[in-house]
């Protein structure tokens, strides 16, 4: 298994219960297609981000996005 499958398996079994439940009740869908479309989008999420953050300007972006909503 490669850190990002790992990543994506760590963030699901952290959204698993009352986070997807959440989840599903404000997108007005059962928890499994809620489940299922998590599943299929944190690997395109993660690849979108690591690909930006491998960028001078895409990380300072992303430094920038963190701080702004750090507080």
């Amino acid at each position: 298994m490669n850190a990002s499958q790992s990543l994506v398996d760590e963030l699901m079994s952290q959204l698993q219960g009352a986070p997807m439940q959440q989840m599903a009740q404000q997108l007005g869908t059962d928890t499994a297609q809620t489940q299922s479309a998590v599943g299929a989008a944190l690997p395109m999420l993660l690849g979108a981000l690591g690909h930006n953050a491998s960028q001078p300007q895409g990380a300072a972006d992303l430094f920038g996005a963190l701080q702004d909503h750090a507080g």
